[in-house]
């Protein structure tokens, strides 16, 4: 276990594991939602930002609900707090401040959000999907934990037609397999074609292992706490 402690951290920050991500563990939880105008459509032009926000709340408080409690009772709200409505009324505006002043300096939360690409979202789940060393027998299982590799390829990845990418997460979705053999085939046959010779091997790596691959994704979104993971 001492080993696994002073290797560099899974994360990518290069800091040692013990001294970075094993500080967190468990110490905190994090409650985060996507913004209503996302969109499912993954590669949207007009809206080609996923919004995603929420907030980090010590485990130490997380059964003080009071601060919240207080709120919709107040404003007589029956079910989920939504700003969008808070901040059309005069009187829940100031409600709202106060309930976010309570949880930053009462409950020590830390409130945070993130922008991210639909596209290259994508292009990493391409990645992480079809390279999995469980599923293609091309990849060694070190890969796992190598998230400068991962995001090299996914860079590469990302200059991929629309097209394609479109393909792969439809077909991620449906689940289909035979579709999805049919993608990766054509992702790497155009990786082969733009010189990406690394990649359109590891691709066709995956083809083997694409059912069994895809059973396992539908399986473990089906068991995924929803809107809440721990650090």
């Amino acid at each position: 276990m001492s080993n696994v402690r002073n290797q560099p951290c899974s994360c990518g920050s290069g800091i040692k594991y013990k001294k970075c991500c094993l500080e967190h563990q468990n110490k905190y939880t994090v409650f985060c939602d996507e913004t209503g105008n996302s969109g499912s459509n993954y590669l949207d032009l007009n809206q080609p930002f996923f919004v995603i926000a929420g907030w980090i709340v010590p485990n130490k408080n997380l059964k003080n609900t009071s601060y919240i409690e207080e709120c919709t009772t107040s404003l007589g709200v029956s079910n989920e707090l939504k700003s969008s409505k808070l901040i059309k009324r005069k009187k829940a505006r100031q409600k709202f401040i106060d309930l976010f002043d309570s949880l930053c300096i009462n409950l020590e939360c830390i409130p945070t959000f993130v922008f991210a690409e639909k596209k290259y979202c994508v292009a990493a789940k391409i990645i992480e999907t079809l390279l999995d060393p469980a599923y293609n027998n091309e990849v060694d299982y070190s890969f796992t934990f190598d998230n400068l590799k991962k995001k090299e390829l996914t860079e590469k990845v990302y200059s991929f037609p629309n097209e394609s990418l479109e393909d792969f997460i439809n077909f991620y979705l449906d689940g289909n397999a035979e579709k999805m053999t049919q993608c990766i085939r054509q992702m790497s046959d155009h990786a082969y074609s733009i010189g990406l010779y690394e990649i359109s091997k590891l691709f066709k790596g995956a083809l083997s292992g694409i059912v069994n691959n895809l059973e396992t994704e539908k399986a473990a979104h089906a068991s995924m706490p929803i809107k809440q993971w721990r650090l």
